[in-house]
């Protein structure tokens, strides 16, 4: 059986235009609904915004920061996107699609991907404490280096999805397969499962093993 091999990354255009801020014409695509492609936003800060069913289509965004506020950015849709420094704390994704994006360096603690699509996704060295990705679908992710403490995947549908020397600690998995999952590179003290059949054919080491002894209810003497 041929193993599924890594995520396929952003395809950019050769030539991206430079925008700084948010724009009256990018805000009005933004209000319309209307496709933004083919731009590289360098330190911009977007407020926060009402708008449904936007979608960035081949766009580079550098240093930029989303902002929340009482209004959700919801059911925006990122395909061939690259982020790099970005700044997505407690911002809202719900919904939302991600397909061949990366984000590299990001801060995205607390925010919210639940229920988001998610294909051919690759994350490096993120902060990512407490992100919700609660009933989310994650096919062909990566995770490398990342610090996933207390975040939650609760009922997430997996399929090729990799953790390579990332955090994990007190991270919630319940009603999620980890079969085929390596484990063994990760910091997984205290993850939370529904029971001990979501551990099945996961990939530990014998140390971790042992700190989930308890959750697979052996007593270790």
């Amino acid at each position: 059986m041929k193993q599924p091999g890594k995520p396929l990354p952003p395809d950019l255009p050769q030539a991206l235009a430079e925008c700084g801020e948010v724009t009256e014409d990018i805000r009005a695509l933004i209000d319309e609904g209307e496709d933004i492609e083919g731009i590289r936003f360098c330190g911009v800060t977007f407020p926060a915004l009402a708008a449904k069913g936007v979608s960035f289509r081949g766009c580079a965004f550098d240093k930029c920061r989303f902002e929340q506020e009482d209004t959700a950015i919801v059911q925006f849709d990122f395909l061939d996107c690259a982020f790099s420094g970005c700044d997505f704390a407690a911002t809202r994704f719900d919904g939302g699609a991600f397909q061949r994006a990366s984000f590299a360096r990001c801060r995205a603690v607390g925010a919210y991907f639940s229920e988001a699509t998610l294909r051919n996704v690759t994350f490096d060295d993120c902060q990512m404490a407490y992100a919700n990705f609660g009933l989310a679908k994650l096919t062909n992710v990566w995770m490398e280096a990342c610090d996933l403490s207390h975040a939650s995947f609760g009922y997430g549908q997996f399929a090729n999805v990799r953790w390579d020397a990332c955090r994990l600690i007190a991270a919630e998995l319940f009603g999620t397969r980890l079969r085929g999952m390596d484990l063994r590179s990760c910091e997984i003290e205290g993850i939370v499962l529904g029971d001990r059949a979501e551990l099945e054919g996961a990939i530990v080491t014998q140390m971790q093993a042992c700190a989930l002894a308890s959750l697979l209810g052996v007593v270790v003497i």
